[in-house]
């Protein structure tokens, strides 16, 4: 659900791997071997393919949920990864309407040209373009004004013991404002109930659960968000990943 109420719910969907014991593994314990040994683009594409297979069953079903997915690092550098994005829509025969891809702020930072010409075609096709691990970097304020994404998740490190930090919070509540003040969407991860009071005060659109691993939840929350009350569109998402993921 979203803190306001005219926004549409979002449901992250997140890439796990299936390990030899049976568990899931989250992307954060692959994803760097993937980058290193060039898998990372299969990745992203095989990730992107399911995304839009789920967007087009609900798009049947008549829901209006936005699906968000975090593309790896080097999507930022994967000229022809708009062109696949196109024509996995036109397979599927949907738009781009609902479908947010995100990139890692300090790759979008370290290409901005490149992220740049990423978030214009994405835009072009309806896809939301973002930026996740937001204010990781001292780079954020500076690609917020001059990147075109129009959605920004704030890194969870920030917002972790947000409610104990005074600095944390001048932090997260200025970027918060300079998203407000230029029309981005803005989203803020790993937040306890807490945090997630604060961040709707601070006009926060989007508020994401402390531990969607954990409980198999990734919707990002609105106001009746409870750390310990599964919602609906959580156990949708999770009963999906076992088919997707």
């Amino acid at each position: 659900m979203a803190l306001e109420p005219a926004l549409p719910t979002r449901v992250e969907l997140v890439v796990r791997v299936v390990g030899d014991d049976g568990e899931l593994v989250p992307p954060a314990a692959f994803m760097p071997a993937a980058e290193r040994f060039g898998l990372a683009g299969e990745l992203d594409r095989w990730a992107i393919r399911a995304a839009v297979a789920e967007l087009a069953t609900r798009r049947r079903r008549g829901e209006h949920t936005t699906l968000e997915l975090t593309l790896s690092a080097s999507a930022v550098s994967d000229p022809e990864l708009p062109a696949f994005v196109e024509r996995e829509l036109r397979a599927k025969g949907t738009d781009g309407r609902g479908l947010a891809l995100l990139v890692p702020e300090a790759a979008a930072i370290a290409t901005t040209d490149r992220a740049r010409l990423l978030a214009k075609r994405l835009i072009e096709l309806g896809v939301e373009a973002g930026l996740s691990e937001f204010g990781a970097g001292f780079g954020s304020f500076r690609a917020l004004e001059h990147l075109p994404f129009g959605y920004v998740k704030i890194d969870r490190e920030l917002v972790a013991g947000l409610a104990q930090s005074r600095t944390r919070q001048l932090v997260v509540r200025a970027i918060a404002d300079l998203a407000r003040a230029l029309g981005r969407r803005c989203a803020a991860a790993g937040a306890d109930e807490e945090a997630a009071a604060m961040l709707r005060a601070w006009g926060v659109d989007y508020v994401q659960p402390l531990a969607p691993f954990a409980s198999g939840r990734a919707t990002l929350a609105g106001p009746d968000y409870a750390l310990g009350d599964a919602g609906a569109a959580g156990d949708d998402l999770r009963a999906r990943s076992t088919k997707l993921f």
